[in-house]
């Protein structure tokens, strides 16, 4: 079996599978063959919105920058970087806008990935799910580029 992608549509579907009782070996394919993030237990304290200070930030660096500073003081306080992230969520759109399209540019080559693999968490299920797959060798995660790809469908079909 190949899914095209490490998502967390690939998380439902090894769900799925392992619900249904499949056994054999199913091959995951990604750009960069990373899982999403875990989500942060459930009583993690919030952090407050810290958009203000990132409203006059231009550049991917600098709104990077101040990120990395409030997770800082946030592991200071005991605060994972969860809800760090999760603090910004009402203002997305407003940091994006605020981005020349260069700088738009370069986040989705440099940033858009990791990113997704932070934004876009695991809950504990599919989390337990793919870790019984992993632990028996029968989910097998890879980057893939087209070539990686098309080696892998010739392999599977």
């Amino acid at each position: 079996m190949l899914l095209i992608g490490a998502g967390l549509t690939a998380l439902d579907m090894l769900v799925a599978l392992r619900a249904q009782g499949h056994q054999s070996t199913v091959q995951v394919v990604a750009r960069r063959g990373r899982w999403p993030a875990v989500h942060g237990p459930a009583d993690n304290p919030t952090y407050p919105n810290f958009y203000a200070e990132l409203a006059d930030e231009h550049t991917v660096a600098g709104v990077l920058r101040q990120v990395r500073h409030h997770v800082a003081l946030a592991s200071a306080q005991g605060i994972d970087w969860r809800p760090v992230l999760d603090a910004l969520r009402p203002d997305l759109s407003r940091i994006w806008a605020g981005w020349p399209l260069a700088e738009q540019a370069r986040f989705l080559r440099h940033l858009a990935g990791r990113w997704a693999q932070l934004r876009h968490r695991i809950a504990p299920a599919g989390l337990l799910c793919w870790l019984i797959w992993k632990r028996a060798g029968s989910c097998k995660p890879a980057p893939a580029g087209p070539w990686r790809f098309c080696a892998l469908v010739k392999t599977c079909a």
